[in-house]
């Protein structure tokens, strides 16, 4: 199955009420895979100049979840983001200051830009998992994560309007 762009646009919408909307956005809409997402950290984002750097991964090997370099030389980049996804970057920023202020010293500083509500990092299939779950509160056929980001589904760089 695949998924055409109004696909896309239903399963944003549904996502928008999830903690992780701002990793899924940046899925579909950046064609940042689950690992590069997952590895994302603060200090590679640039809301000011609208851009965020791939230099990183998370990768599940059995159920161990390990740091790494991209796939290849050429998934370290720099991606320019829209001024819609740098708002919803620092709306996610936003919502993680606050679940750190209520973890108190129980927040684990990750420096990760997505995390469990605790700061710790995401364990990818968690993101895999929610995805499908969002996919199927949406109405929508299942497909792998991979595929949100495939270009015949929303092009890296194409806006896909989403409401609200």
């Amino acid at each position: 199955m695949v998924w055409t762009p109004a696909h896309t646009r239903l399963f944003l919408e549904e996502a928008q009420r999830h903690r992780l909307f701002a990793l899924y956005r940046l899925i579909a809409l950046r064609g940042l895979r689950r690992g590069e997402a997952c590895g994302l950290r603060w200090k590679e984002v640039d809301l000011d100049s609208h851009t965020l750097t791939v230099n990183w991964q998370l990768v599940q090997l059995a159920w161990q979840v390990h740091e790494g370099t991209p796939k290849t030389d050429a998934s370290v980049r720099t991606i320019a983001l829209d001024t819609d996804t740098a708002q919803v970057l620092r709306a996610h920023r936003q919502q993680q200051l606050q679940e750190r202020l209520a973890m108190g010293e129980a927040w684990t500083d990750s420096g990760f830009v997505f995390t469990q509500p605790d700061g710790s990092r995401l364990h990818p299939q968690h993101v895999s998992d929610q995805f499908l779950w969002l996919a199927y509160l949406a109405g929508l056929p299942p497909i792998r994560l991979h595929d949100l980001r495939k270009e015949d589904q929303a092009e890296p760089g194409k806006l896909i309007s989403i409401r609200g």
